[in-house]
């Protein structure tokens, strides 16, 4: 009898765990959907498609030097709207729900099959029976298992949903030529012609800037969480006679830490994502990857050198992005960013 109860609260919290994750995977879709215009706006950027005039400015807004700056993300957004309409700004917005679906649920599948049958990928921590309260070595442990397991499942997530990434930048990509090679919402029309035209590397391609940004984006905060453990242990050891309210703030200071990592791993990371950007039209004949607008790259480390001396970081700002690259005079007698490769 005591089994049977086991056993059905074990089956009642698999599936409110099910459930749960439907709706987290149903709310990740909605809210792509809903801010997919940022993203065309960002992919656009990263393409290098800067349309719009520069503005000039000072470095921190009143004060520093003089510098030319490209529009800002919703000025960039405001002007492809009224210039293209309201459709044209949700370009993509299917491969991109799409994308998120399959990253999102393919993590959850990933994360329980490894949970439930290999347990011991990445090390067996069965002997670790208090987690609240372990030393410097088995935190290590299970800062290592942690990130093995996460470099899995984000290796394999990678993998899953690169296909309808390379879509969606696509769709939005041809936008910069005028073309209509795929159509704009549809991710399955791109997706059979990319497949037919160019087969599987096609709709992998960009897939290794991918995985190495999914790679320092876990280890580096992997790395860094570990740091700030044990910096928090080594001072709780040291002032052990705080008060109750000091404990409280060390600990929402700790937590803080769990959201500000990231972000600063992101800095780190974003280079390698404009570079996937770069090489998913890679080969796809769209105008935006031909000369005068890029050379042909046959390896993702050469988008990288040609993207490393000024472009790396394109798109990373919302607002105050200074154009550090060469200027060009258009026919309106403004200044443009020329973002065009000569041989």
């Amino acid at each position: 009898m005591a089994e049977q109860d086991l056993n059905r609260n074990i089956n009642e919290l698999n599936e409110q765990k099910i459930k749960q994750q439907i709706e987290n995977i149903g709310y990740g879709v909605m809210t792509t959907s809903f801010f997919h215009p940022l993203s065309f706006t960002r992919t656009l950027m990263q393409l290098g498609h800067e349309p719009f005039p520069l503005e000039k400015g000072k470095v921190y807004v009143f004060f520093g030097r003089n510098a030319y700056f490209l529009p800002n993300f919703y000025r960039y957004l405001n002007n492809f709207y009224l210039s293209h309409g309201f459709a044209t700004i949700f370009t993509g917005v299917g491969g991109h729900a799409l994308q998120t679906f399959l990253h999102l649920s393919g993590g959850f599948v990933i994360s329980e099959v490894l949970n439930r049958y290999y347990p011991e990928v990445g090390g067996n921590i069965d002997d670790l029976k208090n987690l609240n309260n372990l030393d410097n070595y088995q935190q290590f442990r299970l800062r290592l298992r942690d990130g093995i397991r996460k470099t899995i499942q984000v290796v394999l997530c990678s993998v899953i949903s690169r296909p309808f990434t390379v879509v969606a930048i696509r769709q939005i990509a041809q936008l910069i030529g005028n073309e209509t090679k795929y159509l704009p919402i549809n991710p399955f029309q791109p997706l059979l012609l990319i497949g037919a035209e160019e087969g599987p590397p096609g709709l992998f391609s960009g897939l290794m800037p991918v995985i190495v940004n999914g790679l320092i984006s876990v280890w580096g905060t992997t790395i860094c969480i570990y740091g700030v453990d044990l910096a928090f242990k080594k001072f709780e050891r040291e002032f052990q006679d705080l008060e109750q309210q000091e404990r409280e703030v060390m600990a929402h200071s700790r937590k803080s830490f769990d959201y500000l990592v990231p972000f600063l791993v992101n800095t780190l990371r974003y280079p390698f994502e404009v570079c996937s950007t770069v090489m998913a039209v890679a080969g796809s004949g769209l105008l935006v990857s031909l000369l005068p607008y890029s050379p042909s790259f046959k390896h993702w480390s050469d988008a990288y050198d040609y993207l490393a001396p000024h472009e790396l970081r394109r798109g990373a700002k919302f607002f105050l992005r200074e154009e550090t690259g060469s200027i060009r005079v258009g026919t309106d007698n403004r200044l443009y960013a020329s973002k065009k490769h000569f041989i």
